[in-house]
């Protein structure tokens, strides 16, 4: 499924860009596709992880990183949606959407980090001898 998805981007990316505008246009549409694409499947992770989690879902990397991906990417295409439809013609609403990018931006930076923190530790394999 992952891989049709991939695909499907693809070719929303290749059409955005040398069939409805120009290579050297900023593309909004995509920005907002692959957003809401990935906070749909980062919400479909965390249900699964809280069905299936038996400890505490804040020490859960991958909870953690997934609630992240919803965080930043949800406003990605808040931003994107203002720059579509005009709304970021005022320079100061534009330099407060900035902003709050800078904090979306930080604030996912240290979420990333405690997931770091939260990571299992790789398990030592070694092969048996004969």
């Amino acid at each position: 499924m992952y891989g049709s998805i991939i695909s499907i981007l693809c070719v929303a990316w290749l059409a955005e860009n040398f069939i409805i505008s120009q290579i050297v246009e900023f593309d909004s549409y995509f920005i907002i596709t692959y957003s809401s694409l990935l906070c749909f499947m980062s919400i479909a992770l965390i249900n699964r992880i809280i069905v299936t989690e038996r400890g505490t879902l804040v020490k859960n990397a991958e909870f953690v990183i997934c609630v992240t991906f919803v965080i930043y990417y949800a406003f990605s295409v808040f931003s994107e949606a203002f720059r579509i439809y005009g709304l970021g013609e005022n320079r100061e609403f534009r330099l407060n959407i900035a902003n709050i990018s800078m904090f979306t931006n930080l604030l996912a930076n240290l979420l990333y980090s405690y997931a770091i923190i939260w990571m299992p530790t790789k398990r030592r394999f070694t092969l048996p001898s004969l």
